[in-house]
């Protein structure tokens, strides 16, 4: 009789594919850095990976910085909700759309976020 191995099982896949997802409402002015800042850390931390942005219904101009980034980056993906779901909604959507392990970034792009590898607070 064979026992199971004790190692422990990597979190990670190797090489790592990441899918992050950040719901956005009122958060026109913080897109774009935040997705600038996400560049350099997901490249060093994936072989693949996507940033899903999901506008949830948000009055500002959100969608079109959305649109834009996702023309300029392959890797951004962008989610335009029909009307506001509220935050839990919003990253649902986003988490049904990934296609890889995901990151689930603050509880909208609002708030405080803290880039992995990275010291600073994008705000």
């Amino acid at each position: 009789m064979t026992l199971p191995s004790l190692a422990p099982t990597p979190i990670f896949p190797d090489p790592m594919n990441l899918s992050v997802v950040v719901p956005v409402y009122r958060g026109e002015a913080l897109i774009t850095p935040l997705v600038e800042r996400l560049a350099p850390v997901l490249s060093r931390l994936a072989e693949e990976y996507e940033v899903i942005l999901v506008s949830d219904d948000s009055p500002d101009n959100a969608w079109q910085v959305i649109e834009n980034l996702a023309r300029r980056y392959p890797w951004v993906i962008g989610l335009r909700l029909m009307r506001n779901y509220g935050q839990h909604n919003a990253t649902l959507a986003g988490v049904r759309a990934a296609r890889e392990i995901h990151i689930h970034i603050g509880g909208n792009v609002t708030d405080s976020v803290l880039i992995a590898g990275d010291n600073n607070v994008v705000r």
